[in-house]
Protein backbone atom coordinates (compact mmCIF):
# COMPACT_ATOMS: atom_id res chain seq x y z
CA UNK A 1 0.00 0.00 0.00
CA UNK A 2 1.30 3.34 -1.17
CA UNK A 3 2.03 5.95 1.84
CA UNK A 4 -0.74 8.15 0.19
CA UNK A 5 -3.61 5.06 -0.04
CA UNK A 6 -2.32 4.41 4.10
CA UNK A 7 -3.14 8.13 5.23
CA UNK A 8 -6.17 7.64 3.55
CA UNK A 9 -7.15 4.70 5.36
CA UNK A 10 -6.06 6.26 8.63
CA UNK A 11 -7.75 9.77 7.93
CA UNK A 12 -11.66 7.30 7.55
CA UNK A 13 -10.29 5.13 10.20
CA UNK A 14 -10.02 8.09 12.52
CA UNK A 15 -12.93 9.31 10.85
CA UNK A 16 -11.35 12.85 10.55
CA UNK A 17 -10.58 14.96 6.88
CA UNK A 18 -7.29 16.86 5.45
CA UNK A 19 -8.21 19.85 7.06
CA UNK A 20 -8.05 18.08 10.28
CA UNK A 21 -4.63 16.95 9.51
CA UNK A 22 -3.41 19.90 8.37
CA UNK A 23 -4.38 21.56 11.64
CA UNK A 24 -2.45 19.15 13.35
CA UNK A 25 0.58 19.72 11.76
CA UNK A 26 -0.03 23.15 12.62
CA UNK A 27 -0.15 22.24 16.31
CA UNK A 28 -3.96 22.55 16.69
CA UNK A 29 -7.15 20.65 16.71
CA UNK A 30 -9.04 20.50 13.72
CA UNK A 31 -13.13 20.78 13.60
CA UNK A 32 -14.02 17.08 13.74
CA UNK A 33 -11.40 16.08 16.31
CA UNK A 34 -13.08 19.06 18.23
CA UNK A 35 -16.83 17.67 17.98
CA UNK A 36 -15.67 14.29 18.78
CA UNK A 37 -13.95 15.10 22.03
CA UNK A 38 -17.00 17.01 22.82
CA UNK A 39 -18.87 14.13 22.01
CA UNK A 40 -16.87 11.73 24.72
CA UNK A 41 -16.82 14.34 27.48
CA UNK A 42 -20.80 13.55 26.84
CA UNK A 43 -20.28 9.94 26.81
CA UNK A 44 -18.34 9.97 29.90
CA UNK A 45 -20.99 11.79 32.06
CA UNK A 46 -23.47 9.11 30.96
CA UNK A 47 -21.13 6.51 32.23
CA UNK A 48 -20.10 7.82 35.17
CA UNK A 49 -24.30 8.69 36.31
CA UNK A 50 -25.02 5.31 34.96
CA UNK A 51 -22.12 3.25 36.98
CA UNK A 52 -23.66 5.10 40.08
CA UNK A 53 -27.07 4.42 38.72
CA UNK A 54 -26.00 0.69 39.08
CA UNK A 55 -24.21 0.85 42.35
CA UNK A 56 -27.20 2.29 43.74
CA UNK A 57 -29.83 -0.43 42.27
CA UNK A 58 -27.01 -3.26 43.46
CA UNK A 59 -26.83 -1.61 46.95
CA UNK A 60 -30.51 -1.32 47.23
CA UNK A 61 -31.49 -4.81 45.95
CA UNK A 62 -28.78 -6.94 47.61
CA UNK A 63 -27.91 -5.65 50.62
CA UNK A 64 -29.59 -6.09 53.80
CA UNK A 65 -31.48 -3.56 55.22
CA UNK A 66 -31.30 -1.48 57.47
CA UNK A 67 -27.93 -0.01 55.96
CA UNK A 68 -25.03 -0.69 58.25
CA UNK A 69 -22.08 1.32 58.44
CA UNK A 70 -19.77 -0.94 56.51
CA UNK A 71 -22.04 -0.85 53.73
CA UNK A 72 -22.53 2.99 53.37
CA UNK A 73 -18.73 3.26 53.51
CA UNK A 74 -17.96 0.41 50.92
CA UNK A 75 -20.74 2.25 48.89
CA UNK A 76 -19.30 5.86 49.40
CA UNK A 77 -15.80 4.59 48.27
CA UNK A 78 -16.69 3.06 45.45
CA UNK A 79 -18.75 6.02 44.14
CA UNK A 80 -16.55 8.28 44.73
CA UNK A 81 -13.99 6.41 43.17
CA UNK A 82 -15.92 6.30 39.98
CA UNK A 83 -17.23 10.16 40.41
CA UNK A 84 -13.42 11.16 40.64
CA UNK A 85 -12.15 8.95 37.77
CA UNK A 86 -15.13 10.64 35.41
CA UNK A 87 -14.39 14.41 36.18
CA UNK A 88 -10.16 13.92 36.38
CA UNK A 89 -11.25 12.19 32.51
CA UNK A 90 -13.51 14.96 31.77
CA UNK A 91 -11.35 17.83 33.16
CA UNK A 92 -8.88 16.85 30.49
CA UNK A 93 -11.19 16.39 28.10
CA UNK A 94 -12.82 19.92 28.60
CA UNK A 95 -8.53 21.51 28.56
CA UNK A 96 -8.01 19.83 24.87
CA UNK A 97 -11.41 21.65 23.86
CA UNK A 98 -10.83 24.76 25.51
CA UNK A 99 -7.29 24.73 23.57
CA UNK A 100 -8.68 23.96 20.31
CA UNK A 101 -11.39 26.77 20.29
CA UNK A 102 -8.63 29.37 21.65
CA UNK A 103 -9.58 29.41 24.81
CA UNK A 104 -5.85 29.05 25.62
CA UNK A 105 -2.70 27.93 23.34
CA UNK A 106 -3.43 25.23 21.71
CA UNK A 107 -1.11 22.11 21.77
CA UNK A 108 -1.10 19.19 19.55
CA UNK A 109 2.18 17.41 20.11
CA UNK A 110 4.11 15.20 16.75
CA UNK A 111 5.44 11.99 18.14
CA UNK A 112 7.70 10.78 14.93
CA UNK A 113 9.29 7.46 15.27
CA UNK A 114 8.23 3.40 15.02
CA UNK A 115 5.51 2.78 17.05
CA UNK A 116 4.23 -1.01 18.26
CA UNK A 117 1.12 -1.72 18.95
CA UNK A 118 -0.01 -4.29 22.23
CA UNK A 119 -3.09 -5.55 23.92
CA UNK A 120 -3.41 -4.70 27.70
CA UNK A 121 -5.84 -6.59 28.65
CA UNK A 122 -9.50 -5.23 29.34
CA UNK A 123 -7.65 -1.84 28.76
CA UNK A 124 -7.77 -2.47 25.12
CA UNK A 125 -5.03 -1.84 22.10
CA UNK A 126 -1.80 0.68 23.50
CA UNK A 127 0.05 2.17 21.10
CA UNK A 128 4.13 3.11 22.41
CA UNK A 129 6.70 5.37 20.28
CA UNK A 130 9.59 7.12 21.78
CA UNK A 131 9.00 5.38 24.77
CA UNK A 132 5.57 6.66 25.99
CA UNK A 133 2.29 4.80 25.34
CA UNK A 134 -1.09 5.96 24.49
CA UNK A 135 -4.27 4.23 24.15
CA UNK A 136 -5.15 3.39 20.26
CA UNK A 137 -8.70 4.63 19.46
CA UNK A 138 -8.60 3.00 16.32
CA UNK A 139 -8.49 -0.88 15.32
CA UNK A 140 -5.23 -2.00 15.93
CA UNK A 141 -5.29 -4.10 11.99
CA UNK A 142 -5.19 -0.15 10.75
CA UNK A 143 -1.38 0.40 11.70
CA UNK A 144 1.41 -1.32 9.48
CA UNK A 145 4.11 -3.33 11.51
CA UNK A 146 7.44 -1.81 11.75
CA UNK A 147 6.44 1.48 10.05
CA UNK A 148 7.36 4.61 10.88
CA UNK A 149 4.34 7.03 11.77
CA UNK A 150 3.80 10.53 12.64
CA UNK A 151 1.48 10.44 15.81
CA UNK A 152 -0.53 13.98 16.91
CA UNK A 153 -1.77 13.52 20.46
CA UNK A 154 -4.03 16.16 22.28
CA UNK A 155 -1.44 16.86 24.75
CA UNK A 156 -4.11 18.00 27.73
CA UNK A 157 -5.72 14.72 27.24
CA UNK A 158 -3.38 12.54 26.38
CA UNK A 159 -5.37 11.50 23.17
CA UNK A 160 -4.12 10.27 19.90
CA UNK A 161 -5.91 12.51 17.40
CA UNK A 162 -4.40 11.85 13.88
CA UNK A 163 -1.92 9.86 12.67
CA UNK A 164 0.26 9.68 9.25
CA UNK A 165 2.72 7.61 7.75
CA UNK A 166 6.48 9.21 7.61
CA UNK A 167 7.10 9.35 3.88
CA UNK A 168 10.56 9.75 2.66
CA UNK A 169 10.02 13.10 1.44
CA UNK A 170 14.26 13.05 -0.31
CA UNK A 171 12.60 10.22 -2.53
CA UNK A 172 9.44 12.56 -3.78
CA UNK A 173 9.50 14.32 -6.86
CA UNK A 174 9.17 18.15 -5.59
CA UNK A 175 9.70 21.35 -7.57
CA UNK A 176 10.69 23.76 -5.30
CA UNK A 177 10.04 27.46 -5.40
CA UNK A 178 12.64 30.55 -4.85
CA UNK A 179 12.02 32.43 -1.78
CA UNK A 180 13.22 35.91 -1.09
CA UNK A 181 15.07 34.46 2.29
CA UNK A 182 18.44 33.45 2.06
CA UNK A 183 18.52 31.43 5.32
CA UNK A 184 15.12 29.72 3.90
CA UNK A 185 15.76 30.27 0.08
CA UNK A 186 13.57 26.89 -1.47
CA UNK A 187 10.10 26.22 -0.40
CA UNK A 188 7.15 23.52 -1.83
CA UNK A 189 4.04 22.35 -1.10
CA UNK A 190 3.84 18.08 -0.65
CA UNK A 191 0.23 16.54 0.24
CA UNK A 192 -0.56 19.73 2.14
CA UNK A 193 2.43 20.28 4.12
CA UNK A 194 4.63 23.65 3.88
CA UNK A 195 8.14 22.65 3.20
CA UNK A 196 10.92 25.10 3.27
CA UNK A 197 14.98 24.46 3.31
CA UNK A 198 17.25 25.92 5.67
CA UNK A 199 21.13 26.49 4.59
CA UNK A 200 23.00 25.46 7.74
CA UNK A 201 26.50 26.35 8.47
CA UNK A 202 28.39 24.29 6.62
CA UNK A 203 30.88 22.41 7.56
CA UNK A 204 29.89 22.40 11.11
CA UNK A 205 26.39 21.70 10.76
CA UNK A 206 24.33 19.84 7.32
CA UNK A 207 24.25 21.39 4.97
CA UNK A 208 20.75 21.83 4.49
CA UNK A 209 17.67 21.09 6.68
CA UNK A 210 14.49 20.03 5.34
CA UNK A 211 11.56 21.70 7.57
CA UNK A 212 7.78 20.27 7.45
CA UNK A 213 5.16 22.42 8.84
CA UNK A 214 7.84 24.30 10.88
CA UNK A 215 9.59 20.68 12.32
CA UNK A 216 13.18 19.90 11.43
CA UNK A 217 12.38 16.42 9.49
CA UNK A 218 15.79 15.30 8.05
CA UNK A 219 19.31 16.65 7.53
CA UNK A 220 20.84 16.75 3.72
CA UNK A 221 24.55 16.66 3.25
CA UNK A 222 23.41 17.05 -0.56
CA UNK A 223 20.70 17.53 -2.89
CA UNK A 224 18.44 15.18 -3.46
CA UNK A 225 18.32 13.89 -7.24
CA UNK A 226 14.59 13.51 -7.08
CA UNK A 227 13.78 16.99 -6.58
CA UNK A 228 13.79 20.38 -9.30
CA UNK A 229 14.93 23.88 -8.08
CA UNK A 230 14.21 26.71 -10.72
CA UNK A 231 17.28 28.44 -11.91
CA UNK A 232 17.61 32.09 -9.61
CA UNK A 233 17.30 35.11 -11.26
CA UNK A 234 20.49 37.70 -10.20
CA UNK A 235 18.49 39.13 -7.65
CA UNK A 236 17.70 36.00 -6.03
CA UNK A 237 21.24 35.27 -6.26
CA UNK A 238 22.67 38.44 -4.49
CA UNK A 239 20.40 37.83 -1.59
CA UNK A 240 21.51 34.17 -0.92
CA UNK A 241 25.33 34.29 -2.37
CA UNK A 242 25.55 37.39 0.11
CA UNK A 243 24.18 34.48 3.25
CA UNK A 244 26.60 32.46 1.82
CA UNK A 245 29.57 34.86 1.75
CA UNK A 246 28.58 35.61 5.45
CA UNK A 247 28.84 32.24 6.39
CA UNK A 248 31.99 31.75 4.30
CA UNK A 249 31.11 29.02 2.18
CA UNK A 250 32.06 28.70 -1.40
CA UNK A 251 28.86 26.63 -2.58
CA UNK A 252 27.38 27.07 -6.44
CA UNK A 253 25.10 29.69 -4.85
CA UNK A 254 28.30 31.60 -3.89
CA UNK A 255 29.77 30.75 -7.00
CA UNK A 256 27.13 32.25 -9.28
CA UNK A 257 26.23 34.90 -7.49
CA UNK A 258 30.50 36.09 -7.88
CA UNK A 259 30.34 35.33 -11.71
CA UNK A 260 26.79 37.49 -12.24
CA UNK A 261 28.64 40.30 -10.71
CA UNK A 262 31.74 40.23 -12.45
CA UNK A 263 29.21 39.88 -15.60
CA UNK A 264 27.40 43.76 -14.58
CA UNK A 265 31.05 45.08 -13.91
CA UNK A 266 30.17 45.27 -9.88
CA UNK A 267 33.96 44.68 -9.32
CA UNK A 268 36.96 46.19 -10.30
CA UNK A 269 39.03 42.64 -10.90
CA UNK A 270 38.74 41.06 -14.05
CA UNK A 271 38.92 37.73 -12.52
CA UNK A 272 38.59 35.81 -8.77
CA UNK A 273 39.65 32.61 -7.85
CA UNK A 274 38.48 30.75 -4.46
CA UNK A 275 40.25 27.60 -2.68
CA UNK A 276 37.06 24.63 -2.86
CA UNK A 277 33.70 24.85 -4.58
CA UNK A 278 30.62 23.06 -5.21
CA UNK A 279 30.43 19.48 -7.40
CA UNK A 280 29.93 19.41 -11.02
CA UNK A 281 26.09 18.70 -10.58
CA UNK A 282 25.17 21.91 -8.54
CA UNK A 283 27.42 23.74 -11.13
CA UNK A 284 25.11 22.43 -13.63
CA UNK A 285 22.17 22.80 -12.11
CA UNK A 286 23.04 26.69 -11.39
CA UNK A 287 25.08 27.49 -15.11
CA UNK A 288 23.78 24.72 -16.70
CA UNK A 289 25.80 21.39 -18.17
CA UNK A 290 29.45 22.87 -18.57
CA UNK A 291 32.19 22.07 -21.54
CA UNK A 292 35.27 19.36 -19.96
CA UNK A 293 38.25 20.98 -20.54
CA UNK A 294 41.45 19.54 -21.69
CA UNK A 295 43.97 18.58 -18.50
CA UNK A 296 48.08 19.96 -18.43
CA UNK A 297 48.90 16.75 -17.01
CA UNK A 298 47.67 13.42 -17.20
CA UNK A 299 46.96 13.64 -12.98
CA UNK A 300 45.93 16.87 -13.24
CA UNK A 301 42.53 18.02 -11.72
CA UNK A 302 40.50 18.01 -14.57
CA UNK A 303 38.74 21.76 -15.78
CA UNK A 304 35.33 22.49 -16.46
CA UNK A 305 33.99 25.43 -18.34
CA UNK A 306 30.58 27.64 -17.93
CA UNK A 307 29.62 30.61 -19.58
CA UNK A 308 27.61 32.89 -17.54
CA UNK A 309 25.86 36.29 -18.84
CA UNK A 310 23.00 38.30 -18.23
CA UNK A 311 20.89 40.46 -20.29
CA UNK A 312 22.65 43.16 -21.71
CA UNK A 313 25.41 43.30 -19.24
CA UNK A 314 28.94 44.36 -20.81
CA UNK A 315 30.78 41.20 -19.95
CA UNK A 316 30.76 37.69 -20.22
CA UNK A 317 32.36 35.34 -17.14
CA UNK A 318 34.15 32.06 -17.49
CA UNK A 319 33.87 30.29 -14.51
CA UNK A 320 36.09 27.00 -14.69
CA UNK A 321 35.89 24.65 -11.96
CA UNK A 322 39.02 22.06 -11.14
CA UNK A 323 37.63 18.23 -10.18
CA UNK A 324 39.59 15.08 -9.26
CA UNK A 325 36.18 13.15 -9.99
CA UNK A 326 32.85 13.75 -11.36
CA UNK A 327 31.36 13.14 -7.63
CA UNK A 328 33.90 15.19 -5.97
CA UNK A 329 34.04 19.01 -4.82
CA UNK A 330 35.64 21.23 -7.04
CA UNK A 331 39.41 21.94 -5.43
CA UNK A 332 39.07 25.65 -6.91
CA UNK A 333 37.29 27.79 -8.68
CA UNK A 334 38.49 29.98 -11.26
CA UNK A 335 36.25 33.30 -12.95
CA UNK A 336 37.31 34.95 -15.41
CA UNK A 337 35.62 38.08 -17.65
CA UNK A 338 36.13 39.54 -20.61
CA UNK A 339 34.34 41.87 -22.70
CA UNK A 340 31.14 41.37 -25.31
Amino acid sequence: MSAEAHRAELLRAFRIGPDDLAANRGGRLGGRQLARIRRQEWATAALVLAGLAVLAGILWSVAARPFNAAQLITAGLVAAGLLAAGVAHIRRLRRATAEGEGERESEVACHVGPVKVGLRGRAGWWLSINGQSFHLPVRFWHIGPGLEYRVYVATSANLIVAMEPVVDLTAETLAWERTDDGEFPFAAVYDGQQLRIRVNDFPAEPLYTLIADGREAVDLDDWPAAWSRPKPTPDLLRIAGAEQARRGRVDAIFVADRAYRLCTGETDADQEEFTGGPSRAALDELLGPGREGVRIHWDSARPMHYEVETGESPYVCTVTAYFRGSETAAERVLLQRRSR
